[in-house]
């Protein structure tokens, strides 16, 4: 997710390109769909008659009209390299490294755009051995519209998955890539078009929220350039102000020896422990405090050594032995600096660390990775930090206004500008933004699917979608839970002809709605393409519920899966049941082969029946896979 002004500015308009030029998706290294015709776009101020070349081939002529000029090349099979050129009387362009293969959009918000470099502390293997050079992805860069579609994208470049740019890869797009390109062998392209915090109807069309006429409502204002300048203007100087007072009242910063210096005085600053938070933030606070923390190193370091904070809330500047090393503005990412080897010594060294608290809550996380070394030899920095309140402001930092994530602009500017770029799928991460009102999450992506089916004129095009993964509490007990509701939701959706859904409550992190675990994501992806897509018989799913009868008080459930079940150990068996009132309980689980037995004695007549019903829920049936038996809620009349 990105929160900083500058970035909210830079989404307001799309670099302009030269006169005459291919749409952005032509670039060296592109990667086009396989057994397609597919389009050339060229954009041109000239009136001139162009021809197309695949290699040294003559495809056709056509005319430039109206600045663009558009002309297919027939279908090719899998493989390369190839060169595209277009040439007329004014104009000469080429490119190079061409492939024909498969190629998936991948879209919806901060999960989705997560990079491999948030999850290489996890799987650091997965980032130094990857050299797959016919895995490519051109992330479309970030760009919003209210007022109509544009016809093409922000200036990018198709990127290799190897060393010099896996970093900055989609986790999920390059683990799905990288499963279909060892199973199926062909060249994989990603066209990343995905923004953190975009809720669904920042990609739908306008036409399509007419039923909602409150969202059309909400981005009505921003088809005026000038309002959005002004709005974004207040909004900085409302940040800028509320900053500049915090820093200006912040002791730590104006004593006569700021205290980050290691000449600091600490003698008067309290205790507390790391992962957590001081007694003083505990009825909420807003300011800034900062934390010490003093570390030995039995030998100077010859190499850079990683300083791991794992997640501040809210935002946090780090020192070392006085030198600062970095700073992050919001709670999400995690916390990993670099510290160079001369700011480190042999002996005694203090890390001092700045927190502001934009809200009346801050924190450091738990169950994080807090540690000074590197991700083989570590230092743990859990336990006792010293700590001293700084400031304390009067009121929150204030809200800013999010132009990206209003309706219809990202698919203005992200995804109308795709439609001539022939696919194979769409894979679509989203949800989280939408938890607050999931009611209608079903219809919008329904009606979301169609639209794009139209637009790229592939009524068959198969959308994978994932599933809200766990988080925040455990489950305790029956709860009610507006992800539950949202995952329902985007399951109805998976219901309709080439619509699949990935299950993914075993792959999230209770304390981060970006969990890590990208891998198992991306792979079970993988699997529902080689299904819908080549015909592969690959498992797609976990364990399936074939039928439910209520019988007295207790409730029989028929459960297959091609792989077996497996039971995992659980205090709960994540089943709940719930009459006439609506009022649910746990239910007790008896298993004889696929026969499941439901009973709670606090059910006389049991209506509706719950599995893993909760934000972090349990969870209990798994195929001989791991892959979870799905969230769900049946009625039994």
């Amino acid at each position: 997710m990105r929160l900083i002004t500058t970035t909210l500015l830079s989404l307001l308009s799309i670099p302009a390109l030269a006169a005459t030029h291919f749409h952005p998706l032509f670039t060296d290294s592109a990667i086009l769909q396989r057994h397609a015709d597919v389009p050339v776009v060229v954009f041109s101020d000239d009136t001139d008659t162009l021809t197309l070349r695949l290699n040294n081939e003559i495809i056709g002529s056509a005319d430039v009209q109206n600045g663009r000029w558009s002309l297919a090349i027939p279908a090719q099979q899998a493989g390369g390299p190839h060169t595209i050129s277009v040439e007329g009387k004014n104009v000469s362009l080429a490119i190079s490294d061409v492939y024909f293969g498969d190629v998936y959009l991948t879209s919806g918000q901060s999960n989705m755009e997560l990079t491999l470099a948030r999850t290489e502390e996890a799987y650091p293997e997965d980032v130094a051995q990857a050299d797959y050079a016919q895995i490519r992805e051109f992330t479309v860069p970030d760009a919003f519209d209210f007022t109509k579609p544009l016809s093409e994208p922000g200036e990018s470049q198709w990127k290799k998955a190897q060393a010099e740019h896996i970093r900055s890869l989609s986790a999920v797009g390059f683990y799905f890539a990288r499963h279909l390109h060892r199973y199926e062998g062909v060249p994989i392209g990603i066209v990343n078009a995905s923004l953190g915090g975009s809720p669904i109807e920042a990609w739908m069309a306008p036409r399509l929220l007419t039923p909602y006429p409150q969202a059309l409502e909400a981005a009505a204002p921003f088809k005026d350039d000038a309002f959005i300048e002004q709005t974004q203007q207040a909004d900085q100087a409302a940040a800028q102000d509320w900053h500049s007072t915090l820093a200006n009242r912040d002791a730590g910063l104006n004593d006569d020896t700021p205290w980050y210096a290691e000449s600091a005085d600490t003698s008067d600053w309290k205790t507390f422990t790391v992962p957590g938070r001081p007694d003083f933030t505990q009825a909420g606070f807003t300011g800034s405090w900062w934390a010490k923390k003093t570390v030995s190193l039995s030998r100077t370091p010859e190499h850079p050594m990683i300083l791991r904070l794992g997640r501040i809330r809210d935002a946090d500047e780090v020192w070392v032995n006085g030198t600062r090393i970095g700073n992050t503005t919001y709670h999400y990412p995690p916390r990993r600096y670099t510290v160079p080897q001369n700011v480190l010594r042999k002996g005694d060294n203090t890390i001092t660390v700045r927190v502001i608290a934009n809200n009346g809550n801050t924190e450091f996380f738990p169950d994080k990775a807090f540690f000074l070394g590197t991700d083989t030899q570590r230092i743990s920095l859990a336990g006792e930090w010293h700590y001293k309140q700084a400031a304390t402001m009067d009121e929150a930092a204030p809200t800013q206004t999010f132009i990206r994530w209003k309706p219809t602009g990202l698919y203005h500017a992200m995804i109308a500008p795709l439609t001539d770029f022939p696919l194979s799928g769409v894979l679509w991460y989203q949800g989280e933004s939408n938890t607050g009102e999931p009611d209608t999450y079903a219809e919008k992506m329904l009606a979301m699917m169609d639209d794009w089916r139209q637009a790229w004129e592939q009524p068959d095009l198969p959308f994978f979608l994932v599933q809200l993964t766990n988080y925040m509490t455990p489950q305790t007990g029956p709860e009610q839970s507006h992800w539950a509701q949202l995952r329902d939701e985007q399951a109805q959706a998976a219901t309709t002809p080439n619509a699949y859904v990935v299950t993914t409550i075993d792959a999230g992190e209770y304390n981060d709605i970006h969990p890590v675990n990208k891998r198992v994501v991306g792979e079970r992806l993988a699997k529902q393409a080689q299904h819908a897509v080549y015909q592969r018989d690959v498992n797609i799913s976990g364990p399936q519920v074939q039928s439910a009868a209520v019988n007295g008080s207790s409730v029989e459930l028929t459960i297959t899966d091609p792989q077996g079940l497996r039971m995992l150990t659980t205090a709960h068996s994540g089943f709940t049941l719930a009459g006439e009132n609506g009022e649910y309980h746990w239910a007790t689980l008896e298993r004889d082969g696929n026969r499941f037995t439901l009973h709670s004695d606090n059910v006389d007549k049991p209506v509706t029946v719950r599995y893993a019903w909760a934000d972090n829920p349990i969870y209990k049936i798994t195929d001989a896979e791991g892959w979870p038996l799905a969230p769900f809620e049946l009625s039994l009349q």
